[in-house]
């Protein structure tokens, strides 16, 4: 469907209610029904983000891919050859940044 120069996919396009909003009606566009779903992930997000407001599978995936990333840094962590700076700022571009910064690659 194309509407005001703007495509819209409504085989991939869904409907979330938030809690509290009440129930939604069957939506139809171009005579296709909309399906409801109660999790999605945004673009850019990396949990899901849920009918009932909750942040916390989002919370609970970017902390496990923070752990990760740590656990594969194992080796850096114990090479004595390598600076406390070096280690502080590998830590702050691979582990804070997997934990704090919103992915933008297509899920």
């Amino acid at each position: 469907m194309l509407l005001y120069g703007i495509g819209l996919r409504t085989n991939k396009t869904k409907l979330m209610v938030v809690e509290n909003c009440g129930q939604a009606d069957n939506i139809v566009i171009d005579r296709k029904n909309i399906g409801i779903v109660a999790d999605f992930c945004y673009a850019g997000s990396v949990g899901l983000i849920s009918s009932n407001s909750s942040c916390d599978n989002e919370i609970k995936t970017r902390l496990g891919k923070a752990s990760s990333v740590v656990a594969r840094l194992y080796k850096i962590w114990s090479n004595k050859g390598l600076s406390m700076q070096t280690k502080v700022r590998l830590y702050e571009a691979l582990v804070i940044s997997s934990c704090c910064m919103v992915q933008t690659h297509d899920q």
